[in-house]
């Protein structure tokens, strides 16, 4: 039983020294992180890996000549404070996307912190098993959506996005877009900037790590509550990894939070992929789990999901496949 932190152990979007969900007049931060950190190790059938108190928790695990994990923490130990669009509206109102993008590129700016990296690029250049695999809490993905769906209101953004749907499959059919409906398409911001899109810098050079000794790299994830695929790419556009991310088993995704019916979330799922160069799938209704296997020559990944949640009568699909073969 192999298992890592999120925010919500501790509260909602975690970093190193508070939380979204956390206010100076419910007490101390550290004193709520230690209480929670105990709270998590006395419920879970895991051992502190480096003993009572201690908040480190990213660890290593060879399996033969197959597989090294490295289970990272993206929250306690290293994590700086998320950024907010809304920090970086000017006295007039608009956004300041040039400050913006200067801070979200930031070459310092950490999610792991410097022990935690530089203990993983030291496990990368030791390991010399056939796939290497970080497991992990957030979508390491380039989730880049069209900027104007990330300004609609939350009960607009299915209708912005399928309006935007609409003119992609307009330009695909051969014809000429204004200036104004390309620069829709093309004007894209990362939608989650507690995610791994928040930290672009670090996450580039955690891939060059890999790529850098040429392992072969797999990205588990989770935090979303819905099921994703996505191309890692380097700064050229090269694919350099993959990333699979799991559903939930129970908790709603981006459906609730949106406010989506099946339907509305089928054809958002449907349409996601279109917009978002890097996606290649995502299930946005349904809750299950992810498996995966693993021989030397192939990643077999599925995505399996149950009719339903709330009884002890339900059946299970196999929605989605991956073979991964590197």
């Amino acid at each position: 039983f192999i298992a890592i932190w999120d925010d919500h152990e501790i509260a909602n979007d975690t970093y190193m020294s508070g939380a979204q969900n956390h206010s100076a007049d419910e007490g101390d931060f550290f004193a709520r992180r230690t209480a929670a950190i105990q709270a998590y190790y006395e419920w879970l059938p895991i051992r502190p890996p480096m003993g009572d108190g201690n908040p480190q928790i990213y660890r290593s695990f060879e399996f033969g000549n197959l597989v090294n994990l490295y289970m990272l923490d993206t929250r306690v130990i290293g994590r700086e404070k998320q950024l907010n669009m809304a920090d970086y509206k000017r006295a007039d109102g608009q956004f300041d996307g040039k400050a913006f993008m200067q801070a979200l590129h930031n070459p310092d700016r950490t999610l792991l912190g410097r022990a935690q990296f530089n203990w993983l690029a030291d496990e990368v250049k030791q390991s010399s098993a056939r796939w290497q695999v970080l497991g992990q809490q957030i979508l390491m993905g380039k989730m880049h959506y069209p900027a104007e769906v990330l300004t609609s209101e939350r009960e607009a953004v299915a209708g912005a996005i399928e309006g935007l749907l609409g003119l992609l499959k307009k330009q695909q059919a051969g014809a000429t877009l204004s200036e104004e409906e390309l620069a829709r398409l093309a004007t894209k911001l990362p939608y989650n900037l507690d995610a791994w899109d928040g930290y672009a810098a670090e996450r580039d050079k955690v891939l060059s790590l890999f790529s850098d000794a040429q392992k072969s790299l797999l990205v588990i994830a989770g935090d979303t509550h819905n099921g994703w695929v996505n191309k890692l790419t380097d700064n050229s556009g090269e694919t350099v990894a993959m990333e699979y991310a799991t559903p939930s088993v129970s908790s709603p995704g981006m459906e609730g939070y949106l406010g989506l019916n099946t339907a509305q979330a089928k054809r958002l799922a449907d349409a996601l992929p279109l917009l978002i160069d890097d996606l290649s799938y995502c299930n946005l209704h349904e809750r299950g789990y992810m498996t995966m296997s693993f021989t030397l020559s192939m990643v077999t990944t599925q995505w399996h999901y149950v009719s339903n949640i709330s009884n002890e009568n339900y059946t299970v699909f196999t929605r989605h496949t991956e073979r991964f073969v590197n």
